[in-house]
């Protein structure tokens, strides 16, 4: 796995989404910039195979994000491992 960016914002996202192939996104549920869910849906339309992982503290997030799209949701207080559960679940992509 290699880390191919870090966005502060939606508008930050994009790009790194525009600048090369990416496979999954960490998605936190307050990103700044644009509504996350209309970010999520727009990042469904635009690259159906992005797997999005939504995260957020707050667990009313959890049913938003995944009517959004997303292909999981984590909980900021999960341990770490959750994370690794998570990418082992998600289905593997074409190489």
């Amino acid at each position: 796995m290699v880390v191919v960016g870090e966005a502060a914002d939606a508008t930050g996202l994009l790009l790194i989404l525009e600048n090369g192939p990416v496979d999954v996104v960490l998605l936190d549920w307050d990103l700044p910039g644009l509504p996350v869910h209309h970010l999520l849906r727009l990042l469904r339309l635009e690259r159906p195979s992005l797997h999005i992982i939504a995260m957020s503290s707050r667990p009313e997030a959890r049913r938003q994000a995944l009517q959004a799209g997303a292909a999981a949701f984590l909980s900021k207080g999960a341990p770490p491992e959750t994370v690794l559960r998570i990418l082992a679940q998600l289905p593997r992509t074409a190489a």
